[in-house]
């Protein structure tokens, strides 16, 4: 995984934040300083042909074009905001330039969470996501070494599950655009199981490029658009994706619910996102969790992007919050009952949350040097299942500072500062002082 990070190319958040050029020797050593010493250090380290001069030009355009964004989102979103949430036109004004020169905050995220939430929570920011990544990357940087498992390539995460007795969904086998292979590597024959088959993308993310297949007997298999395949010509298809893609693509068992899940949402499954860290006493701890929730039988993944309800929760206790869908920034209703079944969502408690927080624990176990990992669990009738692994797990990014979650990534961003950095770096929080 080391490798990967190495070449990959840290985000550039609009507006760039200013702390990108601070000296943050003569600064407090306080967990907002040193979250953001990590996430500029980052971009510095993977932006090599960055110049202060083109890191100017970048605020200049910024500072030329936000106030014709702020005016077109305003426009665009602010009369719906008021009606839902009571927030003057002028006062969301206010926010985004606050929420934009105070911590970096885009319009998308300030219409997504922070309006929501302004009578709870002020000012309305945070850090934004690419932000967090950022940290998450430094991090890892510092702790993992070469031979470190790549959690975001799913075919190393599910040889590394089965090699610990973790609970993972079964590999029947895998295609790429050369061939057919078993999760071992050994050339396979291509024999399709007479079951329900989930596929999805080794390394893409949210849900891209996944699909179920539901098994037809004779006739096939057949996708959520009830076109039926055979067996051989589902490999042609999956090969053509695997090619067009420039990725493999896994075949495996499709998941079935518990029945506690199934009245909630159906058939269709649901990922209880746990998010755990390595904490100061060097434990695993969980810090962080939502609910991603299908909204409908046919729907092929439960992220939000495949129309997907995510519901943000109290990690502690597993009670389920607030829960929004993807046309949030232009209709910014809560979604409390499920679109489909009716059952009431939010007030309620996840399905099985102490299982999937002892199995987020017992997993992350397993990887050492991996500072904070997003797990996302399928609650079955055979107990909690580990779907993915992610090393940057979305989160309710508004309140980071205010949270464990937050003394946590700066602990470990203190502890990869110290171990990284030269006596002499400006990334060095507090060493003037």
């Amino acid at each position: 995984m080391r490798d990967w990070l190495e070449k990959r190319r840290a985000p550039m958040p609009k507006p760039p934040p200013f702390h990108f050029l601070w000296n943050f020797r003569k600064r407090a050593d306080t967990d907002r300083n040193i979250l953001r010493a990590a996430d500029a250090a980052m971009l510095w380290r993977s932006r090599p042909e960055m110049t202060r001069r083109r890191l100017a030009a970048r605020y200049l355009y910024w500072v030329t074009r936000f106030p014709v964004d702020v005016v077109r989102a305003v426009a665009a979103n602010g009369p719906a905001t008021k009606r839902a949430f009571g927030r003057s036109l002028a006062a969301q004004t206010g926010d985004l330039w606050q929420s934009a020169i105070r911590s970096n905050g885009t319009i998308g995220s300030y219409y997504r969470f922070a309006a929501a939430y302004h009578d709870r929570r002020a000012p309305p920011c945070g850090m934004p996501f690419s932000s967090i990544a950022n940290v998450l990357s430094y991090i890892l940087l510092a702790d993992l070494e070469p031979k470190d498992l790549n959690i975001q390539d799913k075919a190393d995460f599910a040889r590394h599950c089965r090699e610990r007795d973790m609970p993972h969904p079964k590999i029947f086998g895998i295609v790429s655009a050369t061939g057919l292979a078993t999760l071992d590597g050994a050339v396979w024959d291509g024999s399709l199981p007479a079951c329900d088959l989930f596929t999805k993308r080794a390394r893409g993310g949210s849900g891209v490029g996944s699909n179920r297949w539901r098994y037809s007997g004779e006739q096939g298999y057949a996708d959520t658009e009830g076109r039926v395949f055979q067996a051989a010509d589902l490999l042609r298809r999956l090969q053509d994706q695997a090619r067009g893609a420039r990725d493999d693509i896994l075949i495996q068992e499709k998941l079935v619910n518990h029945p506690e899940t199934e009245r909630l949402c159906g058939s269709a499954v649901p990922s209880i996102r746990v998010v755990s860290a390595w904490n100061e006493t060097g434990d695993p701890e969980v810090v962080e969790g939502d609910l991603m929730v299908p909204s409908s039988d046919t729907s092929i993944a439960s992220n939000i992007e495949h129309g997907g309800i995510n519901y943000f929760l109290d990690y502690r206790s597993g009670r389920i919050r607030e829960g929004y869908a993807a046309d949030f920034v232009s209709n910014p209703v809560f979604v409390p009952n499920h679109p489909a079944t009716g059952v009431r969502i939010t007030g309620g408690t996840v399905p099985g949350w102490d299982m999937a927080c002892r199995l987020s624990v017992e997993a992350h176990r397993t990887l050492p040097r991996h500072a904070l990992i997003g797990w996302d669990i399928a609650y079955t009738p055979d107990g909690m299942v580990i779907m993915e692994a992610n090393f940057t797990p979305l989160f309710d990014v508004l309140n980071v500072y205010e949270h464990r979650i937050g003394n946590l990534m700066a602990w470990h961003a203190r502890r990869a500062i110290e171990k990284t950095e030269p006596p002499d770096s400006r990334w060095r929080v507090g060493a003037d002082l």
